[in-house]
């Protein structure tokens, strides 16, 4: 038994029994001596009972703390036993928080009175644990115990140390270079911290100091997590997915063992998990050495890395499992041979990653290098295919300029040729009648030239006025005058009439042919409004009503040809959607209004034709989109429309009912220049 100082060693029997302390102090001779400096046994079905006795000679002259340096004991008890009597007891162990233990320790420990008397005291201990039973003990003096635990703490601390670095280490590559690797692995070493911070006691002293259920099962927890985590790693980091698919089929088996320990924990099953995760663990080890094997023969260069660091883990286990079964001694070397290869794993596996990174890199520079010259011959390519393409789209650019000029054209002509038709039928009738009247008016005008020729004699401011009206009207009657007079008034009036509407028609379309102006200029848009509707008279004729609300409006800066285009359009449509729609409505209106609205001239043409269905609404404007019947209309007219609209500064908004009617209302700024 280890000491701190120059005390005679404990003699240590024991026995495994369900008995009481009393009932045990009764019959000594249940108690084998123990040959080991360290007990070492295997866990039964009774709890292991030990007996400390000092020499005869021995007396003590100083308080002395008998330490057990295991902390995942789950119930120890001490029992100090005086001419064969209990005169004290302690409890202990991880079921017990250490608010309650006498000593506040994560190790079980008994405080020794000094002056007493050996061949009158002994000390009993009773240990229940699912564990293997190696039970190694300190003995130390009061003064000494801090001196020994901080020791202990600061080797601890190494460890603890090295942990972090690494975590942080490799946290802050993860956030660095966003490979989900490095987040695994940092899970991985927490949890390697936590499972030999568990094993140390400091977890039950630091994390869960008043949780004794959890205490213990905590690491049988962490021992499959760590388990867990380490394959999930190991198969990410060497591949063994794609390079060795059977041989890592063999890791769902240890995945599948590890989470049922964690069932099984939950359930009370802790002897049972116990064994398993002793008789798995072996297993596990040679599996993830193979694994580091078959990567090394698969020639990736990170495996060398993981088959050192896990080799070094695989030592350190060894060394430990040797040491439980007592075929090396209990040291603190051999007991920290865990700890040990544990760090030196973790700082291998960093470097494995590290260099993973430089092999990235190279991997990176090789992939960047050929995509550079696969993409510089892609460029090359592409650059050719553009040249190409560009000089056939310049030729299609021209060729759509050349056939959208021939399309404005011919939905020009087509308004043209509307615009003739109405001027012709317009004209063809006061010029018929003017045509027709001449025959008669020559004929009526032979008379009147014979008339004047008798009455050439006559002078009618001559005092004998009424005598030669008399002989006048004598020659009248003969030449039937009155008959003539009529007969040349019809006649002159009906020419006359004829040719005022030839002169109304040729000043409107004076009035509407500026279609082609370049420069803008001062006018009324009502005078263009009067003029389109003078060209389409012979449109509203029969079962149309036009009802104009033309208001006064000022002169704005505009170009007044092709506004007058654009009334030109909306009237031929609303024209045809009215004539479309006389069997709903007859007859048939079309109202044209015009209002000031403050910097706004506002003009509307309505109809009661047939509408636009809502779905087409949002397309009428576009080029080449019309509702009309294939052959009746080019899509063009309502694109133009907008067009000059636009390039005065207005608005065009249309609204439309089914089998109702369409209103379009256009807005043109007053001050346009200042839009």
């Amino acid at each position: 038994m280890p000491t701190d100082g120059s005390y005679i060693g404990l003699h240590t029997k024991f026995c495994f029994s369900s008995l009481s302390a009393a009932e045990l102090i009764q019959q000594p001779h249940l108690f084998k001596p123990n040959q080991a400096d360290v007990p070492n046994l295997e866990p039964e079905n009774s709890p292991i009972w030990l007996l400390l006795s000092w020499p005869d000679e021995a007396q003590l002259q100083q308080e002395l703390i008998l330490k057990l340096e295991n902390p995942l004991f789950r119930d120890v008890r001490f029992y100090l036993v005086s001419k064969g009597k209990v005169v004290d007891s302690a409890l202990s162990g991880t079921q017990v928080p250490l608010i309650n233990r006498r000593l506040y320790n994560h190790m079980p420990m008994y405080q020794i009175p000094r002056h007493l008397k050996s061949d009158h005291s002994q000390l009993l201990i009773r240990i229940e644990s699912e564990m293997r039973l190696q039970i190694p003990m300190t003995l130390s003096t009061v003064s000494n115990l801090p001196i020994t635990m901080r020791k202990k703490a600061l080797a601890f601390g190494v460890f603890a140390g090295i942990i972090l670095a690494m975590l942080f280490y490799n946290l802050f590559i993860f956030f660095t270079v966003k490979d989900y690797i490095y987040l695994v692995y940092v899970i991985y070493i927490l949890i390697v911290g936590l499972i030999q911070s568990i094993i140390e006691g400091y977890a039950l002293s630091i994390l869960w100091p008043n949780s004794p259920t959890f205490a213990l099962d905590s690491f049988y927890y962490f021992t499959a997590l760590v388990n867990i985590a380490g394959l999930y790693f190991a198969s990410r980091f060497l591949h063994t997915k794609d390079h060795a698919p059977n041989w890592h089929k063999i890791s769902y088996l240890f995945y599948t063992i590890y989470s049922l320990s964690i069932i099984l924990v939950i359930l009370g099953y802790r002897p049972f998990v116990y064994q398993l995760l002793q008789g798995t663990a072996g297993f596990v080890s040679l599996y993830m050495l193979f694994s580091g094997i078959i990567a090394v023969r698969k020639k990736q260069p990170s495996a060398y890395f993981f088959l050192i660091a896990w080799s070094a883990l695989i030592v350190g286990i060894f060394i430990y499992v040797l040491k439980d079964f007592s075929i090396v001694p209990y040291t603190n070397l051999t007991h920290r041979s865990i700890e040990i290869g544990a760090a030196l794993e973790v700082i291998l596996l960093s470097f494995a990653l590290a260099d993973r990174i430089n092999i990235l890199k190279r991997e990176n520079e090789k992939i960047i290098s050929e995509r550079n010259a696969f993409l510089e011959a892609e460029v090359m390519k592409q650059t050719f295919e553009l040249k190409e393409s560009n000089e056939n789209l310049q030729t299609t650019l021209t060729d759509l300029k050349q056939t959208q000029t021939q399309l404005v054209n011919a939905e020009k002509m087509a308004s043209l040729g509307q615009l003739t038709a109405g001027i012709a039928h317009e004209i063809n009738n006061p010029i018929n009648f003017v045509s027709s009247n001449i025959n008669p008016l020559k004929r009526d005008i032979h008379d009147l030239y014979e008339m004047i020729d008798a009455l050439l004699s006559i002078q009618f401011d001559h005092p004998d006025c009424p005598n030669q009206i008399k002989a006048a009207q004598k020659l009248t009657a003969d030449l039937d005058y009155q008959y003539l007079k009529e007969e040349l008034g019809i006649l002159l009036s009906g020419m006359e009439e004829g040719a005022v509407r030839t002169v109304e028609i040729v000043k409107g379309l004076k009035n509407f042919s500026r279609l082609d102006e370049a420069e803008s200029k001062l006018a009324n848009l009502n005078e263009g409004i009067e003029s389109t509707i003078i060209l389409l008279n012979s449109s509203f004729k029969g079962r149309i009503q036009l009802v104009k609300n033309l208001n006064s409006l000022p002169d704005i800066e505009c170009f007044p040809g092709k506004l007058n285009q654009v009334f030109m359009n909306l009237l031929n449509n609303a024209v045809y959607a009215t004539n479309k729609n006389l069997k709903r409505i007859d007859p048939g209106i079309i109202t044209v209004s015009s209002n000031l609205l403050n910097d706004y001239i506002e003009i509307k043409i309505s109809d009661t034709g047939i509408g636009i269905p809502p779905e087409k609404l949002p397309h009428i404007f576009e080029p080449f989109f019309t509702t009309k019947p294939v052959g009746e209309g080019t899509g063009l007219g309502l694109s133009i429309v907008y067009s000059i609209i636009e390039s005065h500064h207005g608005t065009i908004h249309v609204d439309s009912v089914i089998n109702q009617g369409t209103t379009f209302t256009i807005r043109i700024p007053v001050n346009r220049l200042g839009k």
